[in-house]
């Protein structure tokens, strides 16, 4: 894909840097950078680049300062709380050429978190108190860090804690208007189109035509455990919408039912919504995803009124004593194969009550694959008021991918049998 900044100034990019050794170790995943870039760009601002450095003042120094050359807009997430290994605001100063002092209204906002909660900052609290000499404050909806507005070297900084969800808060309550503020060019429209039950290669293929385009609208994917997303961007002008919505139905088209929505809608919460407004429910019957399901769809609010229960039925006893699957069919054709796949959907909907019921039994890995039967080999069942249907998949990688394809297999038969 071509990028969609096509080599604008510095005054619409922004950069981010994402700081903690726990990223740089590989413990925890970067998902903060992600969620910036999409909401810059519905700002206007192109993401220059990301960068990752560990909790060390010199390394948040030279990245930030590496940001600010090429970007009018720099976002720091991280390394704003009350313990020696929380440099930003540190590197912040040493950036900017100033002191670092206690701020009063910073100073007032840590105090007012702590009173709020009954209780008293201790010295390491009053740390977050410390801005680089002409920063301002930002406020914390959700934590006692204040956030940090500085403007160094021909550009705007912002540094926001690394907790996602007291990022994303004072993102959008504090970063937001002033970005609007200081405005960029024509803010970016991105639409989505979640696919699934097609390999990424295919999805490419078929929507090639789309993606090779040097000009807007234009189409990138990501894709996760079987499910591609589509994102296409346009600058979001009546012309640039109207792009983006002919670029969309044309996917759709040559797609088909392997779309399942637009929007950021996942496919857990597409099957509560579509069982929802069939007034319709759901039990699960799960061995080798050990839960996956259940834990997919009890994320999405309302679940309650789709979901009966879920049985985690991993040995053949269980089966057979929470299921009625027959022993001897167990003995006959094995735990992993599409009669008691069949029988597993079967017996959970008739021992739940529920309009449908959903089975996955499968071989996950490393070790209990055979010639025949190899690791990655999954039985997905579903019995609802039309019938059974069985589907056998063969899903690559270890045994965390495994199980993660076949629980958005098994949500993807589900939804091909709700009305």
């Amino acid at each position: 894909m071509s990028a969609p900044d096509g080599g604008d100034p510095r005054a619409t990019r922004a950069a981010l840097v994402a700081t903690g050794e726990e990223l740089v170790r590989g413990g925890v995943s970067d998902g903060n950078s992600a969620w910036l870039a999409r909401r810059l760009r519905s700002f206007g601002f192109a993401v220059s680049s990301i960068r990752v450095v560990g909790d060390g003042e010199a390394a948040i120094a030279r990245a930030v300062g590496e940001a600010i050359a090429e970007a009018a807009v720099v976002v720091v997430g991280g390394g704003l709380g009350p313990t020696e290994d929380d440099r930003t605001r540190h590197a912040l100063a040493v950036v900017a050429g100033v002191a670092l002092t206690e701020d009063p209204a910073a100073a007032q906002q840590v105090a007012e978190w702590f009173i709020a909660r009954a209780r008293q900052p201790s010295a390491s609290n009053r740390r977050q108190a410390l801005l680089p000499a002409g920063a301002e404050p930002l406020r914390n909806p959700r934590g006692s860090a204040p956030g940090i507005a500085l403007a160094v070297g021909g550009a705007t900084l912002f540094a926001l804690p690394g907790v996602p969800a007291e990022l994303r808060a004072m993102f959008d309550a504090e970063v937001a208007p002033r970005l609007r503020a200081i405005g960029a060019a024509a803010p970016w429209h991105e639409r989505w189109l979640q696919v699934v039950g097609l390999p990424e290669s295919v999805v490419g293929e078929r929507v090639a035509e789309w993606m090779a385009r040097t000009g807007p609208p234009y189409v990138s994917d990501n894709v996760r455990y079987g499910v591609v997303t589509l994102c296409v961007s346009d600058r979001d002008d009546a012309a640039g919408r109207e792009r983006a919505a002919a670029c969309i139905a044309a996917m759709r088209a040559t797609l088909g039912d392997h779309c399942y929505a637009e929007g950021e809608e996942s496919l857990a919460e597409h099957v509560i919504r579509r069982l929802r407004a069939a007034s319709a429910t759901v039990a699960l019957a799960e061995s080798c995803t050990g839960g996956l399901v259940a834990a997919a769809l009890t994320e999405v609010a309302g679940a309650s009124h789709a979901l009966v229960e879920a049985a985690v039925t991993y040995c053949d006893a269980a089966k057979s004593r929470a299921l009625g699957v027959p022993p001897e069919l167990l003995a006959t054709a094995g735990a992993v194969s599409p009669a008691v796949a069949c029988a597993m959907a079967e017996g959970v909907r008739r021992v739940s009550g529920a309009s449908f019921g959903l089975a996955t039994t499968g071989i996950a890995g490393p070790d209990g694959g055979t010639e025949k039967t190899p690791v990655g080999t999954v039985h997905l069942a579903v019995a609802g008021p039309a019938g059974t249907r069985q589907v056998v998949r063969r899903y690559p990688g270890d045994r965390a991918m495994v199980r993660q394809f076949a629980l958005h297999g098994a949500l993807d038969l589900l939804r091909r049998a709700l009305p």
